[in-house]
């Protein structure tokens, strides 16, 4: 499972992404093999990022889906069509050597 973040910069500087967007994302993603949720972070700077859950074999494949299900979210949803797609990656979070095992 990866979490993969999708970063779209909005159509005006500081617009938020519409309510009902993770909704949106998640119908498309419904028959799209390993999507298992959705969730937006409206409000994260400097550009809005939506987080998508993803089974998949390896991270590439998971970054991979992610760019196909916002694609097939756009075909179904004119209103995100100003939204552009900036990247879907997986954050790597490095891990402290402090920290407790």
């Amino acid at each position: 499972m990866y979490l993969v973040h999708v970063h779209v910069q909005p159509p005006v500087h500081g617009v938020l992404l519409p309510t009902g967007t993770a909704d949106a994302v998640a119908a498309c993603g419904r028959d799209v093999t390993g999507v298992e949720h959705v969730v937006v972070h409206a409000d994260t700077h400097p550009h809005p990022v939506i987080g998508v859950y993803i089974s998949a074999a390896t991270l590439q494949a998971a970054e991979e889906t992610a760019v196909t299900l916002w694609r097939r979210t756009l075909l179904h949803h004119h209103w995100l069509h100003s939204w552009t797609l900036l990247r879907a990656e997986v954050p790597l979070i490095p891990i402290d050597a402090d920290w407790p095992l």
